[in-house]
């Protein structure tokens, strides 16, 4: 009985004292709550509203419909949650900002929490977030595709086979605000910066992502990142007979990738004239990655640690293309195969990869097609 009464002298001592530091009452007086509340009731500040989160009003309303059902903010807990919008506000206002101002600290003081809630909020909401990806990011519908291909064909001035390429691929990197702890050489970009590889392929007129890719480091090569988009892996998902995209001189050319030609067939008058034309078109990818990169300002920095496996895995974000992917089998000869270009790695190093005769031939017949139509200084 001693021992006993003993023992649970002892755990009421622990149950008293668990705290061994004093605890340190935090001020909390951030503004970002009442800000939001002010600038979304007047119209004429709702230009501040969309500085402070990145959306305009109506877009914050209807992601905040979408996702305030959603069961990770619901729990059986005696402390209730924060309210759903001031969640999505703090996600919003740290995915706009960039460097320091991005920082966790910088968050919480600007919303008067504290550090760990910064972190759970945005959790929260990328994950119900995530919830959504396939309502949003998708392949275009039929009706879709002709409004892409009438664009191709308004901005040319003609159709033929130029209007089936109704998309554009192209790589981005997304910079890490500092270097990796987990292989950090194979996150080193040829610009001197450690980053992720970011496949994305969008549609002209109005910038719509249709397919990304995400996963790859900074080092690897556009033409390797490719090969894990829908468009290679899936490709009667976005292409039907004759539809393709188009591409830069990073890609290997094929009947559903057009890209320019590289040196030094690019050096050749009427191949120099097709590039141009495509560059044209393509442009809006870079478009498409600037107006990203514009509105959510942390993928120019992403504050992201990359310690472990598990940690990259975060990073890669939601899985939504499979990373298996088919290859060429079965006994054909390397002409019927295509040819091998070597193309370099941003880490300085090289690698083959296939070009498709037949996609070289559809090259060429979309150049004869321009040539014919416009090129008469080659007649």
């Amino acid at each position: 009985m001693d021992v006993l009464t003993s023992d649970l002298a002892v755990l009421h001592t622990i149950k008293d004292t668990r705290y061994l530091n004093p605890r340190i009452h935090v001020p909390k007086e951030g503004q970002l709550y009442k800000l939001a509340f002010e600038y979304s009731q007047d119209p004429l500040l709702h230009h501040r509203f969309e500085d402070l989160f990145r959306v305009s009003v109506h877009v914050f309303d209807v992601l905040l419909v979408l996702i305030e059902d959603h069961p990770i903010f619901h729990n059986n807990s005696n402390n209730p949650q924060a309210p759903v919008h001031e969640q999505l506000q703090v996600l919003l206002y740290q995915m706009g900002r960039y460097g320091n101002g991005a920082s966790i600290t910088d968050v919480a003081h600007i919303s008067g929490i504290l550090e760990g809630s910064v972190e759970n909020f945005t959790d929260r909401c990328l994950t119900a977030i995530e919830a959504l990806h396939d309502d949003f990011i998708h392949p275009l519908t039929d009706e879709e595709k002709e409004v892409e291909k009438q664009w191709i064909e308004t901005h040319l001035g003609f159709g033929g086979l130029w209007r089936e390429g109704y998309m554009m691929y192209d790589g981005t990197i997304v910079v890490l605000h500092w270097k990796p702890a987990l292989d950090r050489e194979g996150y080193y970009t040829r610009k001197a910066n450690y980053g992720l590889n970011v496949q994305i392929g969008n549609v002209p007129s109005s910038l719509r992502v249709v397919d990304y890719c995400t996963g790859f480091t900074g080092a690897a090569h556009d033409a390797s990142a490719f090969e894990y988009t829908t468009a290679s892996c899936f490709p009667e998902l976005l292409f039907q007979g004759e539809e393709f995209a188009w591409a830069d001189s990073a890609y290997p050319v094929g009947v559903l990738i057009i890209p320019v030609h590289r040196q030094p067939a690019s050096r050749e008058p009427r191949n120099a004239y097709f590039d141009r034309y495509v560059s044209g078109i393509r442009v809006h990818s870079e478009h498409c990655m600037g107006a990203l990169k514009c509105r959510f300002q942390c993928l120019r920095g992403l504050r992201a640690d990359i310690t472990s496996i598990e940690d990259h895995r975060k990073v890669e974000g939601p899985k939504t293309h499979s990373n298996f992917y088919s290859t060429h089998s079965g006994e054909q000869d390397d002409h019927q195969l295509g040819v091998q270009t070597r193309v370099e790695n941003g880490d300085g190093s090289s690698e083959l990869i296939m070009e498709d005769q037949a996609g070289k031939l559809k090259r060429d017949r979309l150049r004869d097609q321009l040539i014919e139509v416009w090129g008469k200084i080659f007649n």
